[in-house]
């Protein structure tokens, strides 16, 4: 039955399984078990189906005890006055607090529900009796076996998201090492998957709430409903009873805010705590369903538990919450996060040298937006944590290995396995996908965005990265309806979101442009710019009015473009005026907006040919050591260098540059294939041209460079045309075409077209 507790050593702590609500009061009160207590379910049970409530009631373990001590109970006779004498007597009577008025044994109860009522019955009573019958028939057979809990619908892979536990200790050292114990051991299960804040803060950005809120009960549960897809919610309680401890877990049905089942273990000293964690979490996992095999499996191993140092634990705790979610990370406190996460971090190594996922934190808080870990400041601690993995759990140890590797197939090769054991694991996936880019593996790196996204599906920032697998898929169904998923996740109006870059969005609300684009359907891609133009509205410091006119740049329409920049702040309209000069190829109108231009662009003179000012404009920003935002390095030296006519120079610093990446540098390709034309190697130069005609979608899956991956088409039609294959020089030329059908008149790309004909 559902209050039945397993057989104990009566000195040993009790450890209550179902749930609390079917549970005798002797039960809840660490007495143990017994035929009556039994006795006592059934008939909560009967009180139930013949009220629709409870007998006590509470949203805790510790309120339906104390429900019980106090006396607080509803009353059968006030919900159901008409229910006929011999039921009502039967069910009080098993219910009767003290278990030595409760019936004696189940067949003395069977046979007090087995009275015949002989006078006419009313309709209610007549539900009520087939209850009793049903009740009756399953007495013999259940009343020995073990409970089960109600049910809750739960399959593998389910979410779960753990509430932060309540402290009622008066000891802050307990505080957030409770949940992060939790999390552990049931993200390490691999059947029961673990909401993440950011998922959390998701939810909270619909719900109109602060992200960084707090989880009471009732907010924890208000956010499984807004999000949809987390089937539990687990909570708990850490209580000081004399010189020990009282650990309540409970697991409730977010649907109806139900408790499933609880779990309540006395913990004689702090040093048992997280121990008894790992028992309460196998409880929670054998409940949601996971097997019983897989659960003793996990008990017979015996990980190694995150560190016996409570006090460390606590630290890292308090480190992983500063630094857990996103909205933080581009707030003007996001350094000072990273600094007091790192001084927290640097205590728990200290306090437990062998603490493997403090130094990785650490190490992690160190580097900050390093993408690969090889700064001095934290490539040692990240060593450090790499010695100890093996003393972690598998889960860790795979993450250790993956985020510590710094060659990328390695690291590809540790998060693989990593998800082989927990295939839903929100960093694994994080963390994996730019390794696959890197590797070039951008069909893997799709299907992990996919995964990755599914865990967060009230997020923006997946939702619009999601669009973008399917725009390189040129899936249009799943284009438009991640398009439109994401574009019901931006407030009305915003041209910006908390955590999601505003060039994001206003890619996003261009996507129907994008996908024409592709589709060598021009003409449909401008219809999509104007019409998104009359739709959106913008401000004058924005992206969006700077990011469009780059896609009417793409399209050849620089009329367009200037026309935009009449809306735009000085700044950009500067630069849009000057570029689309350089993109027409009026080196007069160029010359002179660059010399009126108090901000000149280095790499808007390059394209105008005006290497002497830019080498001036370099010479003087590293006199006053200022950097441009590229900081010179090889990549626009190189560029430099071949519109010098240092060719070789400038290819030594460029070809570095020049590998397959999942953004393709255009400028870098065009001016490292001007180079070795120039030195002689014609096939080279279209070697590094070539693969961008299978990688079109790069150009338009981030902010607008169609304009730059058009240049280095038509350049690859005249090398083409050079080295004598004039078919492949006509089908490349055919699809430049295709692409600036909607361009102004005379635009120069056209025209280097047209020359070839002549």
């Amino acid at each position: 039955m559902a209050g039945r507790a397993p057989d104990r050593d009566p000195r040993a702590p009790v450890s209550l399984v179902g749930s609390p609500v079917y549970l005798a009061p002797e039960v809840l009160a660490g007495h143990g078990s017994s035929p009556r207590s039994d006795l006592y379910s059934l008939g909560v049970l009967l009180f139930r189906l013949a009220s629709g409530s409870f007998p006590v009631t509470g949203t805790s373990l510790v309120e339906i005890k104390d429900a019980h001590a106090g006396g607080r109970r509803t009353r059968l006779a006030d919900l159901r006055p008409a229910l006929p004498a011999q039921l009502f007597n039967a069910i009080e009577r098993a219910i009767s607090t003290n278990p030595q008025q409760r019936f004696a044994s189940a067949q003395e109860m069977e046979q007090a529900l087995r009275v015949r009522i002989r006078r006419p019955a009313r309709r209610q009573w007549a539900m009520a009796s087939g209850a009793v019958v049903i009740v009756a028939a399953i007495l013999a057979g259940l009343l020995v076996s073990r409970p089960r809990t109600p049910a809750l619908p739960f399959a593998e892979r389910d979410w779960v998201l753990i509430a932060p536990f309540e402290n009622q200790t008066g000891d802050t050292a307990f505080d957030g090492v409770l949940e992060q114990a939790f999390e552990r051991e049931l993200v390490g299960s691999g059947f029961v998957n673990v909401v993440s804040r950011a998922r959390v803060e998701d939810s909270l950005s619909l719900m109109r709430k602060p992200p960084d809120a707090r989880l009471d009960h009732s907010l924890a549960r208000e956010v499984c409903l807004r999000d949809g897809g987390i089937r539990a919610l687990l909570t708990g309680r850490l209580t000081r009873v004399g010189r020990g401890y009282t650990l309540t877990t409970t697991i409730v049905n977010p649907a109806d805010g139900t408790t499933v089942a609880a779990a309540s273990d006395d913990i004689a000293s702090a040093d048992e705590l997280i121990a008894r964690i790992r028992q309460q979490a196998l409880h929670v996992r054998q409940t949601l369903g996971e097997a019983l095999a897989s659960v003793e499996r996990s008990q017979a191993a015996l990980h190694k538990v995150t560190t016996p140092s409570l006090a460390a634990l606590q630290l890292y705790s308090t480190a992983a919450t500063l630094l857990e979610g996103e909205h933080w990370q581009s707030s003007a406190d996001a350094l000072s996060r990273y600094q007091s996460a790192e001084g927290l971090l640097k205590q728990a190594t200290e306090r437990d040298p062998a603490f493997a996922m403090a130094w990785l934190l650490r190490a992690h808080a160190a580097c900050r937006d390093d993408v690969v870990v090889t700064t001095a400041d934290c490539l040692p601690l990240a060593e450090r944590a790499f010695s100890l993995a093996e003393s972690a759990s598998p889960v860790e140890r795979y993450f250790i290995e993956g985020y510590v590797s710094r060659r990328r197939f390695a690291a590809a090769r540790a998060y693989e396995a990593l998800l082989q054991l927990v295939p839903d694991h929100y960093w694994a996936l994080l963390e994996l996908e730019p390794v696959y880019q890197h590797l070039g593996r951008l069909d893997d790196a799709g299907r992990t965005t996919l995964r990755a996204a599914a865990g967060r599906p009230n997020s923006l920032r997946f939702a619009i990265d999601t669009a973008r697998v399917h725009l390189r898929r040129h899936d249009q169904p799943a284009l438009a309806a991640a398009a439109a998923r994401a574009l019901s996740l931006v407030p009305a109006g915003a041209e910006s979101v908390s955590s999601v870059a505003a060039s994001d969005i206003t890619w996003l609300r261009l996507w129907r442009a994008h996908a024409a684009w592709l589709n060598d359907d021009a003409p449909g891609a401008l219809a999509a710019a104007q019409e998104a133009e009359r739709q959106w509205p913008y401000t004058a410091t924005g992206p969006w009015l700077y990011q469009l006119s780059q896609l009417y740049q793409g399209l050849g329409r620089f009329d367009d473009a200037l026309r935009l920049a009449e809306r735009m702040d000085p700044s950009f309209a500067a630069f849009t005026r000057s570029l689309m000069a350089a993109r027409r190829e009026d080196w007069a109108a160029v010359r002179r907006l660059v010399r009126a231009d108090t901000q000149s662009r280095p790499g808007i003179l390059i394209f105008a040919g005006m290497t002497r000012e830019a080498e001036r404009v370099v010479a003087e920003d590293r006199r006053r050591g200022e950097r441009r935002p590229w900081q010179y390095e090889a990549d626009f030296i190189g560029q430099l260098r071949v519109a010098q006519g240092r060719f070789a120079e400038g290819w030594t610093l460029l070809e570095p540059l020049t590998q397959p990446e999942p953004r393709p540098r255009y400028k870098v390709l065009e001016a490292g294939a001007i180079a070795r034309r120039a030195l002689g190697d014609v096939q080279g130069a279209i070697d590094l041209l070539e693969p961008l005609g299978a990688s079109r979608a790069s150009a338009v899956s981030y902010v607008w460079s169609a304009s730059d991956w058009l240049r280095c088409r038509t350049l690859l039609v005249e090398l083409y045309d050079q080295a004598g294959r004039a078919q492949e020089a006509d089908a490349v030329d055919a699809e430049v075409r295709r692409l600036l059908a909607v361009a102004d008149p005379g635009d120069p790309m056209i025209r280097r077209l047209d020359a070839r004909r002549r």
